[in-house]
């Protein structure tokens, strides 16, 4: 693909001229024609679909064929409340499929803390190996609303399928009263992964 460049083109654009100026319009070559029909064909059969003079929608079509198997995705909302030292799992476990990826964001809304520490917000496979978490600081009595984002990977080296749970945990001498959202999904696949 290249940018117009044939008499009359005015910076790679093209230019309806001036006939009353004398200035023609751009000449549209057959090479630059061919240049954009190769591109679209290009895509058209990257999309999976076979080349038709009678279908005019094979880059829509194709396109959300595309879309819904990359971008498939798993909703996801889960609660815990009221946090302890005891470590509470929020819910149902959720799937995420090989090169799949967990995209949550846990809102806290806590209030009546006791004691000072931390709220640990975490995500484990199902064997209880950890993932990824993220640790918030809570003082005596306070009142907070906050947002965390938790990213997930699945790249489970036999290309299966992996289960995640979520869950919430506080520290030592340290409780607190609300609720913890989590609102997220799971995106099918990830585009431009790396090599297998």
């Amino acid at each position: 693909m290249y940018k117009i460049d044939s008499f009359g083109s005015v910076n790679g654009q093209f230019s309806d001229g001036n006939y009353e100026a004398g200035k023609k319009g751009t000449k549209v070559p057959a090479r630059w024609l061919n240049s954009l029909q190769t591109e679209m064909c290009n895509l058209v059969e990257f999309l999976g679909q076979e080349l038709s003079k009678e279908d005019d929608d094979q880059i829509l079509n194709g396109l959300n064929s595309y879309m819904n198997e990359y971008f498939t995705r798993q909703y996801i909302e889960e609660y815990i409340d009221n946090v302890s030292e005891t470590s509470q799992d929020a819910g149902s476990a959720f799937s995420v499929p090989y090169k799949g990826i967990v995209d949550v964001d846990a809102v806290l809304s806590v209030f009546d803390v006791v004691g000072n520490g931390r709220i640990t917000v975490s995500i484990y496979d199902m064997n209880n190996s950890f993932v990824s978490s993220a640790v918030l600081p809570v003082s005596e009595g306070e009142e907070l609303k906050i947002l965390v984002r938790l990213l997930v990977k699945n790249d489970d080296p036999n290309g299966n399928a992996r289960n995640f749970k979520i869950s919430a945990i506080t520290s030592t001498g340290c409780s607190a009263s609300g609720r913890i959202t989590f609102v997220g999904s799971v995106i099918s696949k990830r585009i431009n992964y790396a090599q297998d």
